[in-house]
């Protein structure tokens, strides 16, 4: 082995080692729903830290300290560690899917489905009833398409044959 870590999608064994082309375990359409997923799992990161870099601009407009803690540690308080709990939650989730989906498990797509399907519509929802957009915002705008994308991948004819499914 050559140390090289093998990417999803990857159909070649490590460079140079005399081994013929390997046939991909799954198909392209397969390594590229994966790929979406680690992209929302980055974008969804970088949405925590641009909502946790507001807020001190929030706790400088909030009202004077009550209770002896000031505005920042209010804003900073109980909300912004349920936000990071549940990064770090779905961040594990969509990893532990992404392995099961590689290995052609039929209810890892239809969760992954489930879950694309909801993130998009309350994407939605949420920049159809916000008041304004801010940075905040962008990457919510840039989940949806990638959504939209999961669905369409997991549902190719190629996909659903690596799911066991007749096309």
């Amino acid at each position: 082995m050559s140390g090289r870590m093998r990417m999803p999608g990857s159909t070649s064994a490590a460079p140079n080692d005399g081994s013929a082309q390997r046939a991909p375990r799954y198909p392209s359409s397969i390594a590229k729903a994966v790929w979406v997923m680690i992209a929302q799992m980055v974008l969804s990161w970088i949405g925590i830290a641009l909502v946790l870099m507001m807020v001190p601009a929030r706790a400088r407009s909030d009202s004077p300290p009550a209770g002896g803690l000031t505005s920042f540690e209010q804003a900073m308080g109980e909300e912004s560690l349920w936000v990071i709990f549940f990064a770090i939650f779905c961040t594990v989730l969509y990893a532990m899917l992404a392995r099961q989906v590689l290995a052609g498990v039929h209810w890892a797509q239809v969760v992954v489905w489930f879950l694309a399907g909801a993130n998009a519509f309350f994407g939605i929802v949420g920049l159809i009833t916000a008041s304004h957009l801010g940075w905040s915002d962008v990457p919510r705008v840039l989940g949806i398409p990638l959504n939209i994308a999961l669905i369409v991948l997991l549902a190719a004819r190629p996909s659903s044959a690596h799911f066991g499914q007749r096309p």
